[in-house]
């Protein structure tokens, strides 16, 4: 996994991460979650097909809504062009997903949304026992590798959007396109 050249000032990073978590509803108490998030925020997103770059693009625009919603804080130029982390990306990914569903504006859905791609990526919350967060990691490493390679199944299990009847191997479908798949499918 490609870990994230944070071009972000400690202050800003901070405020910015906590930012994130609020979007997603994960306080300070949660832990698990909480290291989560981090893990999916200290690695890149990388585009695995053509199009896919505009996932990136949509984590990147993420920064805006921080922005506009922390009027004191702005990125520089390097920071708004920094490489879209995974977190970033999903969480851009469960506000198109709650925009289509028709929530529109809800601050309640797009963690919803959120959760449930984590849920279908099958990433594990960390514990309070640093031995196994190690275990955690190195299986969570390995879930997103296999996301980031396209390495899943046909059918998209292992993938952001598994389907039960795929119509075309979701392995070489973009992202933005197998989500729709998943709401046909599913809602």
């Amino acid at each position: 996994m490609g870990k994230r050249t944070n071009n972000l000032q400690a202050g800003k990073q901070h405020l910015y991460f906590k930012w994130l978590c609020d979007q997603v509803k994960v306080g300070k108490s949660d832990r698990g979650r909480l290291k989560l998030l981090k893990f999916l925020y200290e690695n890149i997103f990388h585009g695995g097909i053509p199009n896919d770059q505009n996932r990136g693009e949509d984590g990147k625009e993420i920064r805006q809504r921080f922005e506009y919603e922390e009027v004191s804080y702005y990125f520089l130029e390097k920071e708004r062009e920094a490489p879209c982390t995974i977190l970033e990306m999903l969480l851009a990914l469960a506000y198109r997903m709650d925009y289509i569903l028709g929530d529109i504006g809800s601050k309640e859905n797009p963690s919803q949304w959120f959760w449930k791609i984590v849920e279908n990526l099958d990433l594990e919350r960390y514990t309070w026992n640093p031995e196994k967060d190690e275990d955690v990691r190195f299986k969570n490493e390995g879930i997103l590798e296999i996301f980031i390679d396209r390495t899943y199944s046909y059918s998209g299990q292992g993938g952001l959007f598994p389907l039960k009847n795929p119509r075309r191997d979701q392995r070489k479908v973009e992202i933005w396109y197998q989500m729709m798949s998943y709401i046909d499918e599913n809602y």
